[in-house]
């Protein structure tokens, strides 16, 4: 029967990422990548999207909808150029609540739910923040598992983090989207752009700092994202998400 002190330095071997640990995780983690890239079987998706870093310089008034769980937020910000904006509204909402105006609970992350009843509860909640007199593009940060067919072209593979709204799955989200602006006559308001959240990530840290090369999410689960600048892979620079929450080259313990 081992002590204390001896169970817990026996833990302590276990958990330590000694250097020649992190020089196989490394090495193991570059390989999946470099074979992801290719189309080799990789534990990394590696997915090329159709944005690369900005310029910083860009300005304008833009709205972003940002949906990756059970709250959705909407944001109206402004390029100011120099790395610099300015958010000039910002809304948070439930997709599961009590609405007050109906007296009555809504879950639009529930199977009884449809992609259609979602899109149009989020397009009334755009509907609070914008008006009339100004054309605006729309950026969407769709935190889930997509085949992403073009800028503003994305088909939604499975539905995470308890969402199990029918009718979504196998279809474009920015056609959805789309038809619900034009149903409720939002005819000012074009969607532009479809990125996951690790994408939104490095484009952010891009518009600030030039430098930035990688974004990444740390937080219930794992993902990162680079900026692939070489011509071995890709046809031109572009932000490549990894899915690096799938690598399964890692060393693992009793607990694991």
């Amino acid at each position: 029967m081992p002590t204390l002190d001896q169970a817990i330095t026996s833990l302590q071997q276990q958990m330590n990422i000694s250097g020649e640990k992190r020089r196989y995780i490394s090495a193991a983690f570059q390989r999946e990548m470099g074979k992801g890239l290719v189309g080799e079987k990789s534990s990394l998706k590696m997915l090329p999207s159709y944005f690369t870093n900005p310029s910083g310089q860009e300005k304008g008034i833009f709205l972003s909808l940002d949906l990756g769980g059970t709250n959705g937020r909407v944001y109206l910000l402004e390029l100011l150029g120099a790395g610099d904006f300015k958010i000039r509204e910002a809304l948070a909402f439930p997709l599961k609540g009590y609405d007050q105006k109906s007296a009555g609970f809504y879950d639009f992350t529930a199977p009884s739910a449809t992609g259609e009843d979602m899109f149009d509860f989020i397009v009334g909640k755009l509907k609070e923040i914008i008006r009339q007199d100004i054309v605006y593009s729309l950026g969407l940060t769709f935190s889930y598992p997509c085949n992403q067919g073009g800028p503003d072209h994305a088909v939604l593979l499975s539905w995470t983090k308890e969402i199990k709204t029918a009718g979504v799955v196998g279809r474009n989200v920015g056609q959805i989207l789309t038809a619900a602006l034009r149903k409720q006559q939002v005819n000012n308001v074009t969607l532009q752009a479809i990125i996951n959240d690790t994408v939104a990530v490095q484009l952010a840290g891009a518009y600030g700092q030039p430098d930035c090369r990688i974004g990444s999410i740390i937080g219930t689960g794992h993902n990162s994202c680079y900026l692939e600048t070489t011509g071995n892979y890709l046809a031109k620079p572009a932000i490549v998400n990894i899915e690096a929450g799938n690598f399964d080259k890692l060393p693992f313990t009793m607990y694991d």
